[in-house]
This record gives C-alpha cells, sequence and structure tokens, in this order.
C-alpha cells in the first residue's frame, strides 16, 4: 500500500478544518509575532524583573514584503504534488517506489525533493529515502520518479510526499 501527498492532503482537510496537517496557520502567527517583537520583549522583560526597555527590539525585523514572499512560498509548495499514481513494488532485493510529481503552481520550479517512509506493521516509520530533481518543471507540468531501497520484510506501506521545492524565481 502506498499513499501520497495528494492523499494526505485530502485526509488531513478533513480532519483539521481545511488545512493541510502541518500548516495551521504558522505563518500567520510568525507575522503577528514579527510585528509584535519589540512589545512582546518589553512585556517579558518587565515579568522577569527588568525596569528598562530599549526602543529598538533586539532580533531583527521581517519586513511585510519578506513575510509575504515566505507565504507565497509556502502556498505554492503546497501544490507541487505526488500524484496518486504513485506505486510501490518488491522486486529481488530492492523496493521501488515510482510515481509522478506534479507541478500545480503557476511558478517554475528549478528543485523539488520526495521522500518515501517506510512504515511497518505497528504503523511506525522505519526508514526512509530520497530522490532529488534540478531539472525545469514548468507551471502545470509533471515528471516520472523513481526511488530504489534496499527490501526488507518490515515494510508494511510506503507513504510518499514533495517535502522540498524551489522556484526559479
Amino acid at each position: 500500500m502506498i499513499e501520497s501527498s495528494e492523499g494526505w492532503r485530502s485526509m488531513s482537510e478533513s480532519t483539521m478544518g481545511g488545512r493541510p496537517a502541518g500548516h495551521g496557520g504558522g505563518l500567520h502567527r510568525l507575522r503577528t509575532l514579527a510585528r509584535a517583537g519589540g512589545i512582546l520583549g518589553c512585556m517579558l522583560g518587565l515579568l522577569s524583573g527588568l525596569t528598562g526597555c530599549s526602543p529598538e527590539p533586539s532580533a531583527p525585523r521581517v519586513s511585510d514584503a519578506q513575510l509575504d514572499r515566505i507565504e507565497r512560498d509556502e502556498q505554492d509548495k503546497k501544490r507541487v504534488i505526488v500524484e496518486k499514481d504513485a506505486k510501490w513494488e518488491a522486486a529481488d532485493e530492492f523496493d521501488y517506489v515510482r510515481g509522478t510529481v506534479k507541478n500545480n503552481s503557476k511558478r517554475t520550479v528549478k528543485y523539488w525533493k520526495v521522500t518515501a517512509q517506510y512504515i511497518d506493521y505497528n504503523e511506525r516509520v522505519f526508514d526512509s529515502d530520497s530522490r532529488e530533481d534540478h531539472k525545469t518543471l514548468r507551471p502545470g507540468a509533471s515528471r516520472r520518479f523513481e526511488i530504489k531501497h534496499i527490501h526488507t520484510p518490515l515494510a508494511k506501506r510506503a507513504r510518499v510526499e514533495v517535502v522540498d521545492v524551489q522556484f526559479t524565481d
């Protein structure tokens, strides 16, 4: 049995109020904390018994443009997926995970990484392997991948997902 990131997305959305697991508004919290950095530092200083607050926060501030860029990247990264055609096959002394990565974003991908996690009969991840690609993947395009891994009888299933994406712009 194999689960692709597409399958995980729909399962997570049904249990996480429409947000994929791991994407529970962290960027919104980051933006809020970055804006409140000076105030938060002063409040913590007062609570710990310090008497003065400097007008400048000690950590560098993050601009709204930088936060917007980070948020846009994170949203676009979620659109680069492993399609549901992924298959796991045991052959001889190796297991093969084969599938397709599709770029559903409007930006060109210059790098992507897919990871297969091998799960045992106790539902624990006991091993993983990855495949990277540095070839351009234009919007709407897809590319096949294969992950070759030494066979182990412990594996009950594999979970495959895109774990890293970089764009050309």
